[in-house]
């Protein structure tokens, strides 16, 4: 039997407070904008080139310099008019992101050397199989993946692999069989994270593992078969528990490995450099400071976070019309430690 029990870790009450931080604000001049990422000193994000009344989604990635306040165009979808963008993830070289077509399809993991101008599409050679992406992470020069993919014979398998794209070395860290599927990875530094789920005696079950890129290290961080969706970043590890809309956030300090429970149960769990962003049981979005345990609201949902800076899509005034449908305002909020 599974077991579904959650571990007795001590529970942590956040204390509501107002976080410190530098706002700045951006206007896009580009409609459809419905991610947002900072990495030091540029901003980007997906939008539309041309707005159109057949095609509704994302189709291009745009780069703002904080300090200059100029844009410009990245990319466009693969997929042209019909395609969409999403899941943007950035390094000092590199940008990554996944492009599909509007209904579902075709899904690629693409790269883009910030350097040269040089794109790649990670996965073409899987063409054939018909992969769907899973997860997308990216750190310096290692992108990691995750794909469900049918093989030729049928078979349903899932694989995460790692990308060196300095050497264009490539090798597969994790595979799973139907029912059981690997996913949800996330990347810091040589340390991979994945959460391997399936069903066991018609019970879900899921728990967290990683891999050391240097050492070649897999080790199995939970054993309660309800953990899942992890994400890392420094000295803290965090993921959820539980298999409905919200579940328990667990954080471990992987220095000293203490575990504590939030009080807060969430979902859509995003880490940077100390900050926790996760949508709380009232469907609003929060941003966690761990070492402080201070917790504030977020005004809107679909927030990104990459170290201490935290930035979302401004939606207020463009409801009237439909989502999205007048040029958007991107808020980025650089927090003080």
């Amino acid at each position: 039997m599974t077991t579904t029990r959650a571990s007795a870790y001590p529970t942590r009450l956040p204390v509501q407070a107002a976080l410190q931080y530098r706002s700045i604000i951006v206007k896009t001049g580009y409609t459809r904008v419905s991610e947002a990422l900072v990495h030091g000193e540029k901003l980007f994000f997906t939008g539309r080139v041309h707005p159109s009344a057949d095609h509704t989604l994302p189709n291009a990635i745009f780069e703002h310099d904080l300090k200059s306040g100029k844009t410009r165009l990245l990319t466009t979808s693969i997929h042209g008019e019909e395609g969409g963008v999403c899941c943007l993830d950035v390094s000092d070289h590199w940008l990554v992101w996944l492009t599909y077509l509007e209904w579902g399809g075709s899904w690629r993991v693409c790269v883009k050397n910030l350097d040269t101008g040089e794109e790649i599409v990670l996965d073409k050679q899987e063409t054939d199989v018909k992969a769907v992406p899973q997860g997308l992470a990216l750190w310096e020069d290692k992108v990691v993946w995750s794909s469900l993919k049918t093989t030729k014979e049928g078979q349903l398998i899932s694989v995460i692999m790692v990308d060196d794209l300095k050497t264009g070395v490539r090798r597969t860290i994790a595979k799973s069989t139907w029912p059981e599927t690997v996913g949800n990875v996330d990347i810091y530094e040589d340390e991979v994270v994945w959460s391997k789920e399936g069903r066991v005696d018609g019970k879900p079950k899921a728990n967290v593992f990683s891999y050391n890129l240097s050492s070649g290290e897999l080790a199995q961080v939970t054993h309660d078969n309800i953990s899942r969706q992890p994400q890392i970043w420094g000295k803290w590890l965090v993921w959820r528990q539980g298999f409905g809309d919200h579940g328990p956030i667990i954080i471990e300090n992987r220095r000293n490995g203490r575990r504590y429970m939030l009080s807060d149960k969430g979902r859509w769990l995003r880490l940077g450099d100390g900050l926790l962003v996760f949508i709380g049981e009232d469907e609003r979005e929060y941003v966690y400071d761990i070492e402080r345990n201070s917790i504030q609201r977020l005004p809107f949902l679909g927030s990104s976070v990459y170290g201490r800076d935290v930035s979302f899509v401004h939606l207020e005034g463009q409801r009237m019309k439909g989502p999205m449908n007048s040029p958007a305002i991107i808020e980025v909020r650089r927090y003080e430690r």
